[in-house]
């Protein structure tokens, strides 16, 4: 049974690596099917290499490897928790890592492999192991965690796969060393260099995650690269100080560096993690995933005023104040309603369709307890529950006045709602004299000359600003 269960978890760790990266590389970028399949051609290519006559690395090479591209991840966290990196960069590596984990995995599961007259249990519970790992991700991790640290826990559980090498020692080795060291009154080297590299790396990746600034995170990540690279050779010692630096700096969210006073809410459903929180500058927030989806002044005096993305100079503003000196009904449609900033840009006669896919979200919005903006600023509202493009297509022709799209998950923007079709369908919507407004700042993908391109091809006038 103990060989059964290393067949289930060396299936496991690369199946669940395999979701745990492809959600890493969408959280932020784009929901695209580029981006699923490349993780899904790894995942199966490793499975073509290892079971080839002649392996392309050697067990050793393959550890060594996938190890230097961990600490490679590490050094490369730290210095994006700061300054923002080239996407390509980022997810190049993360795609090298997955690579070098499921070789690794796949290897040791082609090395325990039985005889013959075995195979058909083995090949059953290497499926088995495949599909719990779908199942931990998609049903599990979503249930247990509230933050998206599943990716991390199986990084680190796939670096205690073994290897080969007489200078790992397992486990036992390290609790043996802590009863010699009791009986004996003093301390093996290597297990006491173990301790002080503990020390050290927690040490340093406090200071990398409380202190700001790119020469403060670089030098940290250097220095805990290099003792990464010194105890690389003892799985449990490396996998140790690995899990150290990911709970400060998890993959794929943030616990804020310092700048929040307070989380008031904490959840996570399919959509990806949720969170209030209260900053030291007097703001209140919904962070999803990593980025902001709305800010209210904590100040009672400035608590209906619109802030951050809607501010007084923003170019929502200049739009709104055309509106502002037309008389008569109005009804806007916003896409994506975060916590309801907009309907605080209040007017005689105005009404606001929020199309919100998020049910979490809504009820974030309308409490009291969170937000104001819906309950206090008074303006006619109504929340239509889910994905906008379905529900808008649902609606009158020549109804709306406005329609802002301004629709992200974390700081993906999905990529159905912007394309030729659904611009059409949406003009559909539109009074003969309405306006339709894209929100197109985004950290990795230009959204502005793709918006730009589909109105040129469909002949409509358009506008960006800043």
């Amino acid at each position: 049974w103990r060989i059964r269960l290393r067949w289930v978890i060396l299936a496991f760790i690369p199946s669940s690596l395999m979701l745990g990266v492809t959600t890493f590389i969408t959280t932020d970028i784009a929901s695209v099917p580029l981006l699923w399949i490349l993780p899904l051609a790894i995942f199966v290519g490793t499975f073509i290499l290892v079971f080839a006559r002649k392996p392309l690395l050697s067990e050793k090479q393959g550890v060594q490897s996938f190890h230097t591209m961990l600490v490679v991840m590490i050094f490369i966290t730290i210095i994006t928790s700061y300054m923002k990196m080239h996407p390509f960069v980022v997810v190049g590596v993360h795609f090298i890592l997955f690579f070098f984990a499921a070789l690794v995995c796949h290897a040791a599961l082609v090395k325990a492999r039985p005889v013959a007259s075995r195979l058909t249990e083995f090949y059953l519970l290497m499926s088995l192991g495949g599909a719990l790992g779908g199942v931990f991700n998609a049903i599990v991790a979503p249930v247990l965690f509230v933050a998206p640290i599943e990716y991390g826990l199986v990084l680190c559980l796939a670096a205690l796969v073994p290897f080969s090498d007489r200078h790992d020692q397992g486990l036992g080795y390290y609790l043996n060393s802590i009863r010699i060291s009791f009986q004996n009154r003093g301390v093996d080297a290597l297990f006491g260099y173990s301790i002080i590299a503990f020390i050290a790396v927690a040490f340093l990746a406090f200071f990398a995650f409380v202190l700001s600034g790119p020469n403060i995170k670089f030098f940290c990540g250097v220095a805990i690269a290099g003792l990464l690279i010194s105890l690389n050779k003892n799985r449990w010692s490396f996998t140790a100080m690995l899990a150290i630096v990911l709970m400060f700096f998890p993959l794929g969210f943030t616990w804020g560096n310092g700048q929040f006073e307070n989380i008031l809410h904490r959840d996570r459903n399919f959509f990806g993690p949720l969170k209030v929180i209260d900053t030291y500058q007097g703001e209140r927030i919904l962070l999803h995933g990593t980025t902001n989806h709305g800010a209210q002044a904590l100040d009672k005096k400035y608590r209906l005023t619109p802030i951050s993305y809607y501010h007084e100079n923003s170019a929502l503003r200049d739009v709104i104040r055309y509106y502002d000196v037309q008389k008569g009904v109005q009804n806007f449609a916003v896409l994506g309603l975060g916590i309801g900033v907009t309907a605080c840009f209040t007017h005689e006669g105005r009404s606001y369709d929020f199309f919100e896919i998020d049910r979490d979200v809504a009820e974030i919005a309308q409490s009291p307890e969170y937000f104001t903006y819906l309950s206090d600023c008074g303006s006619p509202y109504n929340i239509i529950l889910g994905d906008a493009r379905l529900t808008m297509a649902e609606r009158p022709s020549g109804l709306y006045d406005l329609i802002l799209s301004d629709v992200f998950s974390s700081d993906n923007i999905p990529i159905h709602l912007i394309t030729r079709e659904a611009i059409k369908m949406y003009m559909t919507k539109l009074r003969n004299d309405g306006a339709l407004l894209f929100h197109v700042s985004n950290n990795y993908l230009d959204i502005e000359s793709v918006i730009a391109n589909i109105a040129d091809d469909l002949g409509i006038p358009h506008l960006a600003r800043l």
